[in-house]
């Protein structure tokens, strides 16, 4: 028994009058006919109440009307899988790359942009400028990062962030890098970082706690701190080398983009503009940060509809969203993944 107003079916009946002009001018899926519909007519109200039973059993808005949310579940339900691809590694560094012009700043290659300790040397303490526009000088500033040197603790080393993504040296990332870029090409690694490269890949991996301004893993090599020459030579030239930049791309989808899959699933955002829009979210918010921004715009299990990662982007500050409009035009959405 219909739960609709006469109203709202007769409302119902004139949208999918029009729906069946735009929304499905192919005509519905054959396997959804034969379940569900009374009639194939759409100006008719038997055709909106057989809409309006098969959404009542997908938890889908009950209104009869057939909408791209409702046309798109009847697609997935016709054959889940057709038209995905298997969500490869190859496939993930694509996704990823799609992300990469927005990172590194002005450097012209972001895979080899470096952090040297700024935070340290008090460049991340605040305000800058003052309410006119003077610059305040860096002794003068009031809010002080955690690891300034002009905190009264006097700060400790965070060391050298490398790459597109800052793999931080201190809180152990760049030494997780590093080891992904051995794994890729040991012997390039080893002429590129020189005869200090197994103490390099040590270091950076030490699991000592930190009890001073310096970790085990934030100590001089060969007398020199990762931050200085000829480290960051190296560490550029790295760089250069497409099989360490996508050792960085690898990296960073195991610390962010592979934790964003369980939210893409649950949400049906499976197409690459999705997934690069939802890891690169995770990357500026965290991946709990990206979680709460998807939660706020979708419900669990909403069909796949192209509009619905816009809806995500437009839960963030107005200020951050035109990157992510880049980036989802570049990435498009009528290729879909599993995995």
């Amino acid at each position: 028994m219909s739960e609709l107003t006469e109203k709202q079916l007769d409302s119902a009946v004139r949208y999918n009058s029009w729906a069946a002009k735009h929304v499905f001018p192919e005509g519905l899926p054959s396997k959804f006919v034969e379940s569900w519909m009374t009639s194939s007519d759409p100006k008719t109200k038997e055709f909106a109440l057989s809409i309006l039973e098969f959404q009542k059993e997908n938890n889908l808005e009950a209104d009869g009307k057939c909408g791209t949310q409702t046309f798109a579940l009847m697609h997935a339900e016709e054959d889940p899988q057709e038209g995905f691809f298997p969500l490869t590694d190859e496939i993930k560094s694509e996704v990823i790359g799609l992300t990469v012009k927005f990172e590194g700043g002005r450097s012209k290659n972001p895979y080899a942009t470096l952090n040297l300790d700024y935070e340290y040397e008090g460049y991340f303490d605040t305000p800058k400028k003052t309410s006119s526009g003077q610059k305040i000088d860096i002794k003068d500033r009031t809010k002080r990062h955690r690891a300034s040197k002009y905190n009264a603790d006097g700060g400790f080393h965070i060391g050298l962030s490398y790459g597109a993504w800052q793999a931080a040296q201190e809180p152990g990332s760049l030494g997780e890098l590093l080891a992904y870029m051995y794994e890729d090409d040991p012997c390039l690694f080893k002429t590129v970082f020189g005869s200090d490269w197994d103490e390099l890949l040590e270091m950076t991996r030490s699991k000592n706690r930190r009890v001073s301004s310096r970790s085990s893993r934030v100590q001089k090599l060969g007398g020199k701190d990762l931050w200085e020459r000829p480290w960051t030579d190296r560490f550029k030239e790295a760089a250069n080398h497409e099989v360490f930049r996508n050792s960085q791309r690898r990296w960073v989808a195991k610390r962010y983009l592979d934790p964003a899959l369980e939210t893409a699933e649950l949400y049906n955002l499976d197409s690459k503009g999705a997934l690069a829009v939802l890891f690169d979210i995770a990357i500026q918010f965290g991946v709990g940060g990206m979680r709460k921004r998807v939660a706020r715009a979708l419900k669990p299990n909403t069909p796949f509809s192209e509009d619905n990662i816009i809806k995500v982007i437009n839960q963030l500050p107005k200020a951050r969203r035109t990157r992510r409009h880049h980036i989802l035009k570049d990435a498009g959405q009528k290729q879909r993944y599993l995995w």
